[in-house]
Order: C-alpha cells, then sequence, then structure tokens
C-alpha cells in the first residue's frame, strides 16, 4: 500500500530528521551563487526583520510546546527510536497533532524568505511538505499502534499541521522554562548562524565584499551569547536541571 510506503519511508527519515535541514544550506547557497538576479530583496531592514519574526515565532511554538511536554510522551523521540509512554493532547497539542514541526515549518520558512528568491521559497516549501508528510505518518502509525482509540478520538477533533480552529486544552501541569532552555539552545544558535551566513552571502554577490550587515551582526551576536551562556549553564552547573522530587 501506498500509505505503508510512505510511513515506511518516515521511519527513515525520522533517525535523520535533525541533519535534513543541512540540505536547506545547500539549496540557499546554490540558488544565491548562480541566481542573484532573482533577489527581490538586499538590504531591506524591513526585510530582514520581517524575516526574523517569521524564524522567532517558529521557535516561539516551538518554546510553548516544549515548555509543557512531560518525559517520554509522543513529543519526545530520539535518533534510537519513537518514545510514547502517554499521548500529549494538551496546550499546543490541542491545536495540532506536530506543533514542533509546524514551530521547525516557520523557523525555516523565516531563513528562506531571507534569501529573497521565489522559485528557492516554493521548492523549499515543497521539499518541507514531502518530508515531514512521512515523518508525520511514521510517528502516527507509531502512536495509533501504541494507544488505538485514545489516539484516534484525539486526531478527530484536531488538525495534524495547519490548526483548523482555536481549541485550548489548558494543561495541569507546570511551564517548564528550564526545560525550554535545555533543550533549545542549539537551535537558537543554528538560526543565528544561518541568517548571518544567508546575509553574507547575499551582501558578496552584490557588493563583492565578505560582509555582514549591522542588524545581523547585532541579531548574531545576541544569539551566539544566548548560546553559550545556556550551554556553559547545562554543562558546568545544575541550575538548568528540574527539581526532583523525593
Amino acid at each position: 500500500m501506498l500509505k505503508t510506503h510512505l510511513e515506511d519511508t518516515g521511519d527513515i527519515l525520522f533517525k535523520y530528521r535533525s541533519y535534513i535541514p543541512l540540505i536547506l544550506y545547500v539549496f540557499a547557497t546554490i540558488a544565491l551563487l548562480i541566481d542573484e538576479k532573482h533577489i527581490f530583496a538586499y538590504d531591506s531592514l524591513g526585510w530582514s526583520i520581517t524575516c526574523l519574526l517569521v524564524s522567532l515565532l517558529g521557535l516561539f511554538i516551538r518554546v510553548m510546546t516544549i515548555g509543557y511536554i512531560a518525559r517520554n510522551t509522543s513529543g519526545r523521540n530520539t535518533t534510537e527510536g519513537q518514545i510514547a509512554d502517554s499521548i500529549n493532547t494538551t496546550e499546543m497539542y490541542s491545536m495540532v497533532r506536530h506543533p514542533l514541526y509546524l514551530g521547525n515549518f516557520f523557523m525555516w520558512l523565516g531563513l528562506i524568505l531571507y534569501v529573497s528568491i521565489p522559485w528557492l521559497i516554493v521548492l523549499s516549501i515543497l521539499f518541507f511538505y514531502i518530508l515531514y508528510e512521512r515523518i508525520m505518518l511514521a510517528e502516527e502509525r507509531f502512536i495509533r499502534n501504541k494507544f488505538g482509540e485514545v489516539f484516534d478520538q484525539w486526531a478527530k477533533t484536531t488538525a495534524a499541521f495547519w490548526p483548523r480552529r482555536f481549541r485550548w486544552i489548558k494543561s495541569n501541569k507546570k511551564f517548564s522554562i528550564k526545560k525550554v532552555m535545555r533543550r533549545e539552545y542549539s537551535g537558537i544558535l543554528a538560526l543565528s548562524i544561518s541568517f548571518v551566513y544567508v546575509d553574507l552571502l547575499k551582501n558578496y554577490q552584490y557588493t563583492g565584499d565578505f560582509n555582514v550587515q549591522k542588524f545581523w551582526l547585532i541579531a548574531g551576536s545576541i544569539g551566539v551569547i544566548i548560546w553559550f551562556t545556556l550551554r556553559s549553564l547545562r554543562k558546568w552547573t545544575n541550575i538548568l536541571e528540574s527539581k526532583k522530587k523525593h
């Protein structure tokens, strides 16, 4: 069956999903080097801010999702395999079944919009759709096989990716900012480096020099400082560790 084939493909992609976004770097680099004449925004501060806000929206969605995720639930999976002792159905999961991937989409989209080449934007959205459709199918097969009717009832009222309506169910768990800081500092660094990298290439195409606009120097520096601070706190202290109940 076609669906089974897509799910099997998704199982493979799932294991390497953290590395697949690197393909976008290749897309963006090639596009900027071979098609600079179609760049529709070069040094517009307004466009830079808009694109950054789109990516920050994605980061915000991830933060709101991770902050309420319990350990070993449907939202916490690893490269070794999928983990689900229970299904998340509240907070962001009461609006969409895959909020982390929705967050990833906006984080990617902001960056690709900043590249500012129309055909690359279309190609990247198509690439995201093909990739994550399969991963989501694979994840849902795993969860459906484990939880059966509980999953089916949740899926009937909750959209897979794009919210169909505003339906918010509050969690009985407290939001954990420590959990967010432990898990998301790498994403902040990746986002900062990515925007600076794209701006460097765009400037090279227009001026022939490798330089970065002041806005992205400031934004990128803030991102690096946040990453360094959180990484240091996690590596050298216990400040970001959750308190264990005795």
